[in-house]
């Protein structure tokens, strides 16, 4: 599960407030192995100002390089890269 914020601190975009981990225990309690990310937003980037975009989503890629080995560990089955036809890669 990946999310922006812990539920409680941070941007709240639903205006709903829920613990993450109460809800990641939930899942975990089904039998469902499951991995947490918090990503936080970039400091400084107001992710509802649509000029602040791209530094958000630069952020968020260099985020996702760091986190693809924990999540390939986590889930090595899904490790193979399978990209559409005709994507294009950031690599």
């Amino acid at each position: 599960m990946i999310t922006l914020t812990n539920g409680y601190e941070g941007s709240l975009l639903s205006g709903i407030p829920h613990n993450i981990h109460d809800e990641m225990k939930a899942l975990e309690a089904t039998g469902t192995k499951g991995m947490l990310i918090i990503a936080g937003a970039p400091p400084g980037v107001n992710l509802l100002d649509p000029r602040q975009s791209k530094p958000a989503l630069d952020a968020g890629f260099e985020r996702a390089k760091a986190e693809a080995p924990k999540i390939q560990a986590f889930w090595p089955e899904a490790s193979v890269y399978r990209r559409a036809p005709g994507a294009v890669s950031r690599r």
